[in-house]
């Protein structure tokens, strides 16, 4: 692999089965979707921390990749990006999360879920339609939750957002159809205008006075109350 370049492109790597390891070169800052899509015997790689984005499906059918290590330079990571690898596979936790404490997926079964403390971003598609789960608690510790996180998720009636979180990105709880209260903590310093779409009519945001989620609630003429 060459040195010196910035990004690896999407597709850059589709269905090469020559492939075994890779290092990926000091001075990448983006690997982008579907880069290494279908490498089936690719076995290891080396992420240097200079690499903040992995784009959706990056690894995606690297069938026998395994231990796999993230830096914590990452603050992005696509959906699917590393599905039906050997690592992916073999993680039997409900909890599918990188060493960079990127929660991937949530696979329990249970009404309620709590995640751990341990986790720092929610990543898109996290809880798709996990239509089962009724409660769900977010620790502090978390940043960010990304786009379509709680996609569908459409029997959960309250969410709090601790004080950690900064940012929650578009379509975030997208159609959960149940959701009735959020309560956004003065710390939240961006909330996409369609981070609710296909939520109860009934929503309600509780936040406190003259903060970020007080003029969201406003602007998109959701029901306010003060915390």
């Amino acid at each position: 692999m060459e040195n010196n370049i910035k990004k690896i492109k999407s597709f850059q790597y589709l269905d090469r089965y020559d492939i075994v390891s890779i290092d990926i070169p000091y001075g990448t800052e983006e690997i982008e979707c579907c880069a290494f899509y279908n490498c089936p015997n690719l076995q290891h790689i080396t992420i240097p921390d200079t690499v903040k984005i992995i784009g959706f499906s990056a690894f995606r059918f690297c069938t026998n990749l395994d231990n796999i290590v993230i830096p914590d330079s990452v603050t992005f990571i696509g959906h699917d990006a590393f599905d039906n690898t050997k690592w992916y596979r073999d993680n039997n936790d409900d909890f599918v999360i990188s060493s960079n404490k990127y929660l991937i997926k949530y696979r329990g079964k249970s009404e309620n879920a709590i995640i751990p403390k341990s986790v720092k971003y929610i990543s898109p598609y996290a809880f798709d339609r996990c239509k089962h789960l009724k409660t769900i608690a977010i620790p502090n510790g978390i940043m960010v939750i990304e786009s379509f996180a709680f996609i569908g998720c459409s029997n959960i009636k309250s969410i709090i957002i601790p004080n950690s979180v900064e940012k929650i990105s578009e379509y975030a709880f997208i159609n959960c159809k149940s959701l009735e209260s959020v309560s956004i903590s003065e710390n939240v310093k961006y909330i996409s205008k369609k981070a609710f779409a296909g939520c109860s009519e009934n929503l309600t945001i509780l936040a406190p006075k003259n903060s970020y989620g007080n003029k969201f609630a406003k602007e998109n003429c959701i029901e306010y109350l003060e915390l």
